[in-house]
């Protein structure tokens, strides 16, 4: 297929550690900075039909997806799940996770941690694992939504963990490691410290070719009904310490938290981040998308919208339609996620689809895949990944409503990972 200037190919489906016993939801991939057929990958894992949560399964593959290694049931012992894998510069892998009651595996002692946050890591490619706490549960709620990153390119913090979550149910909180993930700071609250009241939540990290830290999360001024109105977006200069903070893009209720037609799949408007450390013409470029819906550009469906900075979060761009389809059809766009191709610069989102809506019509799920060169001066077509369309459906009937991934996708040397 050719979009504009960019021959792109697409691979058949696989499945990660595929078995007919068990399930994995809410993905996280990532692919080796150096070696483009390492992936680590890590889900939600249950058995099936549904009796018992594993926790946090993880896989990895060193041939591009062709095999694959790893464990339903995961080797450094329950999680709450809730799952980010990044893969360090040095090939370490990690797994962020809402944290649970553990073992320590070196010292034998029971860590009570339910509600905190919690990472295993392997510098043996899978083989063995140590898992440590980053963060204790705070009073009055839990450490949910994270979200995990590492410093794969810069010569002031080469390797340094970032972990982001929703802190006690209202707010933002950091920290960082440089340790390979055996201790963390204390985490950082004063992202938001200069934002209107309100919660912060679904944030996002990345960082830049120089070390500077970001941090983009979704705001919602009116905590009750926890509808999107803003995205925030804070920076830290010297790797985590201090941050400074702003609100990005504002229009009231844009987001669309809560459920989507036929589906029970719980949705949301938060914000997926990427930064240009390719080297290129657009190197430093952040770029940040997110679903919005009864506010321009996006139509009374939810569809794509994306904005960017060129200049280090200090100005941004007005928001621009992502997906390319009618306005109003009644197709709803959702659960982005956006990577740039470090070996080209080119951004890629990758972003859920219904395209049917009759009560008989069970399977109406799609993904798609928007390619934006030059910094998107201009977007070329959505075009569907997938071989075969699907509904939503939580896991189980016990459960009354359940998530979708939000489309962690990564690029490396031209090779796009999305998982459905």
């Amino acid at each position: 297929m050719l979009m504009d200037s960019i021959q792109v190919t697409m691979g058949p489906n696989f499945r990660p550690w595929p078995s007919d016993t068990n399930t994995q939801s809410e993905f996280s991939i990532d692919v080796h900075p150096q070696d483009e057929n390492i992936i680590l990958f890590s889900a939600n894992a249950t058995d099936w039909p549904v009796t018992r949560l594993y926790g946090t399964g993880v896989y990895w593959s060193f041939d591009g997806g062709t095999s694959w290694e790893g464990h339903d049931d995961p080797p450094f012992g329950h999680t709450q799940t809730d799952p980010a894998s990044v893969i360090g510069v040095n090939g370490y892998f990690y797994t962020n996770f809402m944290d649970t009651t553990f073992v320590d595996s070196t010292t034998m002692d029971i860590i009570y941690n339910l509600g905190g946050q919690g990472i295993a890591a392997s510098a043996n490619d899978g083989a063995n694992w140590t898992r440590d706490v980053v963060a204790p549960k705070p009073l009055g709620g839990a450490c949910d939504k994270n979200h995990l990153t590492i410093d794969k390119t810069s010569n002031r913090f080469l390797n340094r963990l970032y972990c982001g979550w929703l802190d006690g149910m209202k707010d933002v909180a950091v920290s960082y490691s440089s340790d390979f993930g055996a201790s963390w700071s204390e985490p950082a609250y004063n992202l938001t410290a200069d934002l209107p009241e309100g919660l912060y939540t679904g944030i996002n990290l990345q960082t830049s070719t120089d070390g500077d830290v970001y941090a983009a999360f979704a705001i919602c001024s009116n905590p009750g009904d926890k509808i999107e109105d803003g995205i925030g977006f804070s920076k830290s200069t010297n790797g985590g310490l201090t941050w400074t903070s702003e609100v990005i893009y504002h229009h009231v209720n844009f987001g669309i938290r809560g459920f989507l037609k036929l589906t029970r799949i719980d949705v949301n408007s938060f914000p997926s981040m990427a930064v240009d450390r390719s080297g290129g013409v657009n190197d430093g470029t952040i770029y940040i998308c997110w679903t919005q819906r009864n506010a321009p550009p996006a139509g009374q469906d939810p569809d794509i919208v994306l904005i960017k900075s060129t200049d280090g979060g200090a100005n941004w761009t007005s928001p621009i339609r992502v997906n390319d389809d009618p306005f109003n059809n009644e197709k709803d766009q959702y659960f982005p996620w956006i990577t740039v191709d470090q070996s080209t610069g080119y951004p890629m989102i990758v972003f859920y689809v219904n395209i049917l809506h009759s009560i008989n019509e069970m399977d109406s799920n799609k993904k798609y895949q928007s390619i934006l060169p030059c910094g998107f001066l201009r977007v070329s077509a959505s075009d569907r990944l997938c071989d075969s369309i699907h509904r939503p459906a939580p896991p189980a009937r016990r459960l009354l409503y359940s998530w979708l991934s939000n489309t962690v996708c990564n690029i490396q040397k031209n090779r796009l990972i999305s998982i459905p």
